[in-house]
């Protein structure tokens, strides 16, 4: 049989017989690397600070929906440089954090070639996004805090084990509007990955 028709018949079978998972929801607890992408003369830097919560409720073998909590922390040191503020004149190095905490609602659609142990989706979340902006220089500190809309697509994969354990993978775009007019930080929008433990319920 020609290669080609082989995996078409493949990719039939799997689209027919759909998702054949015996969980209806899960929780799943990732580890959260990523990269800013907005105003990055302030921050440019990447974080390996950041996890991520989240639950789904399957409300059909194609779809599930719940609820997602973030956090991340951003941070970079900038060298000795002079500050002036009216009559006061600081030089000194300093740091810039921004430290992220997101809730969203979120759904995930899998995909129709899906299986029992390999799992594809795309998703969407949409909430709320806290930013809490910090510059630390000498014994000083500057900061502000604001809220925005968020917004996550993402695409990823989950891998029921069987049992009560699985794992994800996913990368993710963010789009906040939690912008500081005090440091001129028009936005925070970013990219990154998820990687972490599933644990399914029954």
């Amino acid at each position: 049989m020609k290669p080609w028709l082989t995996c078409s018949l493949l990719l039939l079978l799997c689209t027919v017989s759909g998702v054949a998972q015996d969980f209806d929801r899960y929780f799943y607890f990732t580890w959260m690397p990523s990269m800013p992408l907005s105003n990055t003369d302030w921050i440019d830097e990447s974080t390996g600070k950041g996890v991520r919560f989240g639950y789904r409720k399957l409300i059909s073998d194609k779809f599930a929906a719940g609820i997602d909590y973030t956090w991340a922390t951003y941070d970079q040191y900038y060298p000795t440089t002079t500050f002036v503020d009216g009559t006061r004149t600081i030089t000194t190095d300093y740091f810039n954090y921004v430290y992220s905490y997101g809730l969203t609602v979120s759904g995930q659609y899998f995909m129709p070639f899906s299986t029992e142990r390999v799992m594809p989706f795309v998703g969407l979340g949409l909430g709320a996004q806290l930013n809490r902006y910090f510059q630390y220089y000498n014994i000083y500190t500057d900061d502000d805090q604001v809220w925005g809309f968020l917004g996550r697509p993402e695409v990823g994969v989950l891998f029921p084990f069987g049992g009560k354990w699985g794992a994800t993978v996913a990368a993710h775009y963010t789009f906040s509007t939690a912008k500081s007019e005090y440091f001129g930080y028009d936005g925070f929008n970013s990219i990154g990955f998820n990687v972490g433990v599933v644990m399914m319920s029954y």
